[in-house]
Protein backbone atom coordinates (compact mmCIF):
# COMPACT_ATOMS: atom_id res chain seq x y z
CA UNK A 1 0.00 0.00 0.00
CA UNK A 2 1.31 3.46 -0.88
CA UNK A 3 2.21 5.77 1.97
CA UNK A 4 -0.31 8.55 2.56
CA UNK A 5 0.68 12.07 1.67
CA UNK A 6 1.02 14.42 4.62
CA UNK A 7 -0.42 17.91 5.00
CA UNK A 8 0.90 20.07 7.83
CA UNK A 9 -1.59 22.54 9.23
CA UNK A 10 -0.32 25.57 11.13
CA UNK A 11 -2.49 27.85 13.25
CA UNK A 12 -3.13 29.35 16.65
CA UNK A 13 -3.13 27.36 19.86
CA UNK A 14 -5.52 29.70 21.69
CA UNK A 15 -8.57 28.97 19.56
CA UNK A 16 -11.49 27.91 21.80
CA UNK A 17 -13.58 24.89 20.96
CA UNK A 18 -16.97 25.79 19.53
CA UNK A 19 -15.92 29.03 17.84
CA UNK A 20 -16.44 29.41 14.08
CA UNK A 21 -12.66 29.33 13.53
CA UNK A 22 -12.32 26.10 15.55
CA UNK A 23 -15.16 24.50 13.62
CA UNK A 24 -13.54 25.61 10.35
CA UNK A 25 -10.26 23.96 11.34
CA UNK A 26 -12.21 20.84 12.31
CA UNK A 27 -13.90 20.82 8.88
CA UNK A 28 -10.47 21.16 7.29
CA UNK A 29 -9.25 18.09 9.15
CA UNK A 30 -12.26 16.12 7.92
CA UNK A 31 -11.78 17.30 4.33
CA UNK A 32 -8.09 16.41 4.28
CA UNK A 33 -8.64 12.98 5.83
CA UNK A 34 -11.50 12.18 3.44
CA UNK A 35 -9.20 13.10 0.56
CA UNK A 36 -6.69 10.52 1.85
CA UNK A 37 -4.13 12.80 3.50
CA UNK A 38 -2.44 12.30 6.86
CA UNK A 39 -2.93 15.46 8.93
CA UNK A 40 0.13 16.72 10.80
CA UNK A 41 0.16 19.62 13.25
CA UNK A 42 1.99 20.91 16.28
CA UNK A 43 -0.07 18.50 18.38
CA UNK A 44 -1.45 20.79 21.05
CA UNK A 45 -4.68 22.82 21.43
CA UNK A 46 -6.60 25.25 19.24
CA UNK A 47 -6.20 24.76 15.49
CA UNK A 48 -3.94 21.76 16.13
CA UNK A 49 -6.63 19.98 18.15
CA UNK A 50 -9.41 20.98 15.78
CA UNK A 51 -7.76 19.61 12.60
CA UNK A 52 -6.71 16.45 14.42
CA UNK A 53 -10.20 15.97 15.80
CA UNK A 54 -11.81 16.50 12.42
CA UNK A 55 -9.46 14.01 10.75
CA UNK A 56 -10.14 11.41 13.46
CA UNK A 57 -13.89 11.84 13.13
CA UNK A 58 -13.72 10.46 9.59
CA UNK A 59 -11.08 7.79 10.20
CA UNK A 60 -8.04 9.80 9.14
CA UNK A 61 -4.52 9.47 10.50
CA UNK A 62 -2.99 12.27 12.58
CA UNK A 63 0.53 13.17 13.67
CA UNK A 64 1.42 15.75 16.30
CA UNK A 65 4.92 17.21 16.49
CA UNK A 66 5.21 18.39 20.06
CA UNK A 67 8.14 20.11 21.76
CA UNK A 68 10.26 18.82 24.64
CA UNK A 69 10.71 22.38 25.95
CA UNK A 70 6.98 22.51 26.69
CA UNK A 71 7.26 19.56 29.09
CA UNK A 72 8.05 21.98 31.93
CA UNK A 73 4.45 23.22 31.76
CA UNK A 74 1.35 21.09 32.07
CA UNK A 75 0.72 21.29 28.33
CA UNK A 76 -0.76 18.01 27.15
CA UNK A 77 -0.90 16.97 23.53
CA UNK A 78 -4.39 16.82 22.10
CA UNK A 79 -6.30 13.54 22.44
CA UNK A 80 -6.85 13.11 18.70
CA UNK A 81 -3.29 12.13 17.77
CA UNK A 82 -2.41 8.71 16.44
CA UNK A 83 1.30 9.53 16.60
CA UNK A 84 3.15 12.01 18.78
CA UNK A 85 6.67 12.94 17.78
CA UNK A 86 8.47 14.95 20.43
CA UNK A 87 11.03 17.33 18.93
CA UNK A 88 14.02 18.15 21.14
CA UNK A 89 14.01 21.82 20.11
CA UNK A 90 12.02 24.37 18.12
CA UNK A 91 14.27 24.16 15.06
CA UNK A 92 13.81 20.40 14.82
CA UNK A 93 10.06 20.81 15.30
CA UNK A 94 9.91 23.26 12.39
CA UNK A 95 12.07 20.95 10.28
CA UNK A 96 9.81 17.95 10.86
CA UNK A 97 6.57 19.88 10.30
CA UNK A 98 7.88 21.34 7.05
CA UNK A 99 10.18 18.72 5.54
CA UNK A 100 7.87 15.76 6.15
CA UNK A 101 4.86 17.51 4.62
CA UNK A 102 3.81 17.31 1.00
CA UNK A 103 1.86 20.55 1.45
CA UNK A 104 1.24 23.21 4.07
CA UNK A 105 -2.02 24.91 5.03
CA UNK A 106 -1.79 27.94 7.31
CA UNK A 107 -4.77 29.16 9.31
CA UNK A 108 -4.75 32.34 11.41
CA UNK A 109 -2.56 32.23 14.50
CA UNK A 110 0.06 34.13 16.44
CA UNK A 111 3.83 34.39 16.66
CA UNK A 112 4.37 30.63 16.37
CA UNK A 113 2.21 30.45 13.25
CA UNK A 114 4.10 33.35 11.69
CA UNK A 115 7.43 31.65 12.46
CA UNK A 116 6.21 28.41 10.84
CA UNK A 117 4.94 30.27 7.78
CA UNK A 118 8.07 32.36 7.28
CA UNK A 119 10.45 29.43 7.71
CA UNK A 120 8.35 27.38 5.28
CA UNK A 121 8.12 30.21 2.76
CA UNK A 122 11.86 30.85 2.89
CA UNK A 123 12.69 27.16 2.44
CA UNK A 124 10.33 26.90 -0.54
CA UNK A 125 11.86 30.10 -1.96
CA UNK A 126 15.43 28.77 -1.87
CA UNK A 127 14.47 25.26 -2.94
CA UNK A 128 15.32 23.78 0.44
CA UNK A 129 12.18 21.63 0.62
CA UNK A 130 11.43 20.94 -2.98
CA UNK A 131 8.26 22.25 -4.49
CA UNK A 132 5.20 22.06 -2.26
CA UNK A 133 2.03 24.10 -2.00
CA UNK A 134 1.77 26.68 0.77
CA UNK A 135 -1.86 27.75 1.17
CA UNK A 136 -2.94 30.55 3.52
CA UNK A 137 -6.59 30.42 4.58
CA UNK A 138 -8.50 33.56 5.47
CA UNK A 139 -8.81 37.24 4.59
CA UNK A 140 -6.33 38.23 7.27
CA UNK A 141 -3.51 36.68 5.26
CA UNK A 142 -4.28 38.81 2.22
CA UNK A 143 -3.99 41.90 4.40
CA UNK A 144 -0.75 40.64 5.96
CA UNK A 145 0.76 40.09 2.51
CA UNK A 146 -0.38 43.54 1.34
CA UNK A 147 1.23 45.11 4.39
CA UNK A 148 4.46 43.20 3.89
CA UNK A 149 4.74 44.20 0.24
CA UNK A 150 3.99 47.82 1.07
CA UNK A 151 6.65 48.11 3.76
CA UNK A 152 9.26 45.46 2.98
CA UNK A 153 11.00 44.03 -0.07
CA UNK A 154 8.99 41.18 -1.56
CA UNK A 155 9.38 40.23 -5.22
CA UNK A 156 6.33 39.10 -7.21
CA UNK A 157 7.94 35.67 -7.75
CA UNK A 158 8.29 35.27 -3.96
CA UNK A 159 4.65 36.19 -3.40
CA UNK A 160 3.67 33.64 -6.04
CA UNK A 161 5.03 30.88 -3.80
CA UNK A 162 2.05 31.21 -1.46
CA UNK A 163 -1.61 31.03 -2.34
CA UNK A 164 -4.32 32.83 -0.37
CA UNK A 165 -7.85 31.43 -0.25
CA UNK A 166 -10.89 32.49 1.75
CA UNK A 167 -12.23 29.23 3.20
CA UNK A 168 -10.95 25.91 4.54
CA UNK A 169 -12.85 24.19 1.73
CA UNK A 170 -10.85 26.20 -0.82
CA UNK A 171 -7.68 25.42 1.12
CA UNK A 172 -8.28 21.68 0.97
CA UNK A 173 -9.16 21.92 -2.72
CA UNK A 174 -6.02 23.96 -3.49
CA UNK A 175 -3.79 21.31 -1.91
CA UNK A 176 -5.69 18.47 -3.56
CA UNK A 177 -5.44 20.08 -6.99
CA UNK A 178 -1.70 20.69 -6.59
CA UNK A 179 -0.57 17.36 -5.17
CA UNK A 180 -3.51 14.96 -5.22
CA UNK A 181 -3.28 11.70 -3.28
Amino acid sequence: MAERKVISVFGGSHLPEGTPAYEGARRLGRLLARAGFTVMSGGYSGVMAAVSRGACEVGGHTIGVTLAAFDRWPLPSNPWLHEERKAPDLFTRHKWLIAEADGIIVLPGGVGTLAELFVTWNLVQIGGTGSKPVVLVGRAWRRVLEHLTEHLHFRPRDLALVQVVETVEEGAQAVLSQIGV
